[in-house]
């Protein structure tokens, strides 16, 4: 079977040393169920977390981090998260990098200074958080706006923000939720180009709508529905998927993605 670009990039397989082991998880909000008994492990390399509004991806993303209730197990570079608690729960240097959906940032404040903080706030001291500031910016191409106040930047700009804010103290996981959004087309190859390096010895989980970074970026996808997975296998194995009731004008990847989802997969 033909390998993906993703594929000779990384593939984090179940094989692999796992990062972030998840056994079991449920979790929810009151009586609705967003999670189900969800179980996989991720190693080094970028995993693309797909599925439909409302499958449980954010959900299970504040779980790793440790800001969302749930039963069941995870552990993150061998240590277990005891939710809630604070993002360096480890009392050092925090291991996980979050980029979640939504966030805000002080808009008075500059961009060095809102990264600098981030990177304070995740255990570097004062010295190193501003160094480790310059860099991430520089590596998210926001080096020319350090001095700018946030509330001058554009949507994409505030974006990247975002990213050299969970990326500044060169966390071992890295999970981002729609990190993509906002992003043009120079902009969205160069953060693509970035999880390729990274990845190669860390662990990136991208929880994304957009096929074509999953195609190009993720060597492993796993897919939730309904707060299950429906799916965790390679970029190929997904196209395989595919190949058989693709419609006109859609890709291998779009049509396995939806005949999982829709489980007309038998």
């Amino acid at each position: 079977m033909p390998t993906s670009p993703a594929d000779r990039i990384q593939n984090p397989s179940p094989g692999g040393a796992a990062l972030i082991s998840i056994e079991g998880v449920s979790a929810g909000y009151g009586s609705t169920l967003a999670l189900s008994g969800v179980s996989f492990s991720v190693g080094a390399g970028v995993c693309a977390l797909l599925g439909p509004n409302g499958a449980g991806k954010t959900t299970l993303l504040n779980s790793i981090v440790g800001v969302k209730r749930f039963d069941g197990r995870i552990e993150v570079g061998g240590r277990e998260i005891r939710p809630v608690r604070p993002l360096n729960w480890n009392h050092g240097v925090s291991k996980v990098g979050y980029l979640p959906q939504t966030f805000s940032t002080a808009p008075t404040l500059s961009v060095d200074e809102v990264a600098t903080y981030a990177a304070w706030c995740n255990g570097l001291g004062r010295k190193a958080a501003r160094s480790a500031s310059v860099e991430a910016l520089h590596t998210v191409d926001l080096a020319e706006k350090r001095t700018s106040k946030v509330r001058t930047l554009s949507g994409g700009e505030r974006q990247r923000l975002g990213l050299a804010c969970a990326i500044a103290h060169q966390p071992s996981t890295l999970l981002l939720d729609e990190p993509t959004v906002g992003l043009d087309p120079s902009q969205r190859a160069n953060l693509r180009d970035y999880l390729a390096r990274v990845a190669r010895d860390r662990c990136v989980i991208l929880a994304t709508h957009l096929l074509e970074d999953v195609r190009v970026t993720a060597g492993r996808v796993v897919i939730l529905a309904a707060g299950r997975v429906a799916f965790d296998g390679t970029t190929s194995e997904l196209a395989a998927h595919g190949e058989a009731g693709r419609r006109d004008l859609e890709s291998d990847l779009e049509s396995g993605y939806r005949r999982l989802v829709e489980g007309s997969d038998g």
